[in-house]
Order: structure tokens, then sequence, then C-alpha cells
């Protein structure tokens, strides 16, 4: 199973340069959705080709996990919102924030059960507290852009603004936390 797994990661490996050069093409052309599409099915070949390899992956440890559904949550977050402001419906912009980041908080809320039981993460557990605690007004704005009609901005700030979030718990709460495995 080891050398297909390693057949597998160089057969990826030399297909990258020719994806990537895609994806940034799509990208530039402001093609978010298909980019969105393709990565997604891209992932899919990827994650299917090491399945099939017979290669086992472990899982995560429960803290990992935890912080990589945060991440993920606030990317989702991030995504539904850029694609209201696509059609401009404020009522509905309204309402996939409140419940998107009800769900978002509900993930950051179980990421600091489980990092609270250990001392060693007490910096991971200040930084999920700040986000917790922050998003909720950062939503508040947003909802205010919407109701503005200013969704040029709206989609700069979601841009600019989640994505230093996603950044700040990948540099401040997994990078550190992976670096103890």
């Amino acid at each position: 199973h080891h050398k297909e797994a390693i057949r597998i990661m160089e057969e990826i490996h030399a297909s990258l340069p020719h994806r990537i050069e895609g994806f940034s093409r799509l990208a530039h052309e402001g093609r978010w959705l298909t980019l969105r599409t393709v990565l997604e099915r891209d992932l899919q070949e990827v994650v299917y080709m090491i399945e099939e390899s017979g290669v086992e992956i472990p899982p995560e440890p429960p803290h990992v996990e935890a912080i990589l559904r945060v991440i993920g949550g606030v990317l989702m977050l991030q995504d539904e919102l850029l694609r209201i402001t696509e059609v401009r419906k404020t009522k509905l912009f309204e309402e996939e924030a409140a419940s998107l980041t009800k769900i978002v908080i509900r993930d950051i809320d179980e990421a600091l059960e489980i990092l609270r039981s250990s001392p060693d993460h007490a910096k991971a557990v200040g930084v999920l507290k700040k986000i917790r605690t922050s998003l909720p007004r950062r939503m508040k704005q947003f909802v205010r852009l919407a109701k503005a009609g200013k969704w040029r901005s709206l989609r700069g700030e979601l841009e600019k603004r989640l994505e230093e979030i996603v950044r700040t718990i990948e540099t401040k709460v997994l990078e550190p936390i992976e670096s103890d495995y």
C-alpha cells in the first residue's frame, strides 16, 4: 500500500501546476462558483484516489478536529454570504448571517469545551473566546451594509474580515496545537 500511496501522491503533485493555473484563471475571471465546483470535484478526486490506494489515514485528535470544524464553518459562512451578495437580497442575507453565525458559535463552543480540558491550550482558548465574542458584532456590521445597499463594500469586508478570522485560527490556534503532535 505504501508504494501505491507514494505513486498517487506523485501523480497528484505532477498535476498541481496545471490545476493551480486553472484555479488562478477562474479566480482572475471572477468565476467563483465555477472555481468552488472545480475545487470540490478535484478534492473529491484526490480523496477517492487515496482511499482506493488502501492507505489508512489516521483520524485527527478530537481537539484538532474541533478546530478544523470551526474553520470549515467560517469558510461556509463566508461562501454562503458572498453568494447572497451576488443576488442582493437583504432579508435573505440577514437570515442566513444569523443562522450560520449560530452554527459557527456552536462549533466554537464545542472546540472550547474540548480545549479547556488541557492547560496547554490556554492561548488557543483565549483566541477562540475573542472570535466568539466579536463574530456576532461583525455580522451586525455586515447586515448594516446589506441594509444600506452597499453590496460591493460588503463583499470586500466579508472576504477580508472572515479570511482574517480563518488565518487567526490557523496561525494562533491550529498550528501551535498541531506542532505539539
